[in-house]
C-alpha cells in the first residue's frame, strides 16, 4: 500500500494538468495581491485596513477574484487529479497496476493523494496571498476613521448572523486560514466527486468533469429558489456569510458519504466481475 501510494503522489505532482492548475492558481492570487496595493498606493494611511482584511478573501479590490476562483474550483479540483481514473484505463496502466497489486489498494492510493494534493494545491496559493499582503499591509489597520476606543474597534461590525464573525474580530488570522481550509475541504470533496463520478461512467471525461461543475451551479440555484442560503455552498467558503458550523458539518458529511459509497460500490462490482 506505501508502494501504491507513493506511485500515486509521484505521479500526480509530475503531472503536468496539476503543475499547471497550481500555477495558475499562485498566479491569479499574486494578481490578486498587486491588485490590492494598486488600490491602496499613495493613500492616506488613515484608509489602510489591516492585512487580514485586504486578503484576496475579504479585501474589496481583489475581491471579484476569489469569487471567480471558487465559482471554478469543481473544475480546477477535478482537473488536479481526480480524473487521473480515466487517464489510467486509456493509457493501459491501469491493467498492469491492477495485475500487479489489490485494486482496493490502488483506489485507496489515488483516494489519499486525491485528499493530501488537492487540499494544499487548493490552500497554499491562498496562504501566498495573505503571506505578501503581511509584507506589504499592516497586521492592525490604520482606518480607525470614527476615533472608536482600542477595546471597541472591530466590535462596532460584529454580525452574531455571520458565521464565525467573532473569530474575526478575535483572531482575524485564524478567520482567514479557516476559510482557506473550507475552500480546500470543498475543492476535495468537489475532486472525490469527480472520481466517484468517473469510476461510474469511465468513458466520459468530459462529460463528468462538467457535470460536477454544473451540478454545483444547480444546486446554487435551487438553495436560492427554496430560501434556504445557509445550506449554499458559496457561504461557507466566502467570508462575511450567514449559515452555521451544523450546516457545513452536515453538508461535508452528506458529500463526503455520498462519494466514498459510489467508490465503495463500484470497488465492489468490479471484484464481483474479477471473481466470476
Amino acid at each position: 500500500m506505501k508502494s501504491m501510494i507513493k506511485f500515486e503522489l509521484k505521479n500526480c505532482l509530475l503531472r503536468r494538468e496539476a503543475i499547471y492548475i497550481f500555477a495558475a492558481m499562485c498566479i491569479l492570487n499574486i494578481i490578486a495581491y498587486l491588485i490590492t496595493v494598486y488600490s491602496y498606493y499613495g493613500n492616506p494611511l488613515s484608509s489602510i485596513r489591516s492585512a487580514f482584511d485586504l486578503s484576496i478573501l475579504t479585501g474589496h479590490p481583489s475581491r471579484f477574484l476569489y469569487q471567480t476562483f471558487i465559482i471554478l474550483l469543481p473544475l480546477l479540483s477535478a482537473l488536479i487529479y481526480a480524473d487521473s481514473y480515466f487517464t489510467d484505463l486509456k493509457s493501459g496502466v491501469y491493467k498492469q497496476i491492477i495485475t500487479r497489486t489489490k485494486q482496493s489498494d490502488y483506489i485507496g492510493a489515488k483516494i489519499l493523494t486525491i485528499v493530501i494534493v488537492t487540499f494544499f494545491f487548493t490552500f497554499i496559493p491562498l496562504m501566498l496571498n495573505q503571506l505578501l499582503c503581511l509584507i506589504a499591509f499592516p497586521s492592525v489597520g490604520f482606518d480607525n476613521n470614527f476615533a472608536y476606543p482600542a477595546y471597541d474597534i472591530g466590535y462596532q461590525n460584529y454580525d452574531s448572523s455571520y458565521w464565525l464573525d467573532l473569530t474575526r474580530v478575535q483572531h482575524p488570522f485564524l478567520y482567514n486560514i479557516l476559510f482557506m481550509c473550507t475552500a480546500s475541504i470543498f475543492s476535495v470533496l468537489f475532486a472525490l466527486w469527480t472520481f466517484a463520478i468517473s469510476m461510474l461512467f469511465p468513458k466520459g471525461r468530459l462529460v463528468v468533469i462538467s457535470s460536477i461543475f454544473f451540478l454545483q451551479l444547480f444546486y446554487s440555484f435551487m438553495v436560492e429558489i427554496l430560501n434556504v442560503r445557509s445550506l449554499s455552498f458559496f457561504n461557507f467558503v466566502i467570508p462575511l456569510s450567514q449559515t452555521t458550523t451544523l450546516h457545513f458539518i452536515s453538508i461535508v458529511l452528506v458529500m463526503l458519504v455520498i462519494s466514498l459509497g459510489i467508490i465503495k460500490m463500484r470497488l465492489n462490482r468490479e471484484l464481483e466481475l474479477q471473481e466470476v
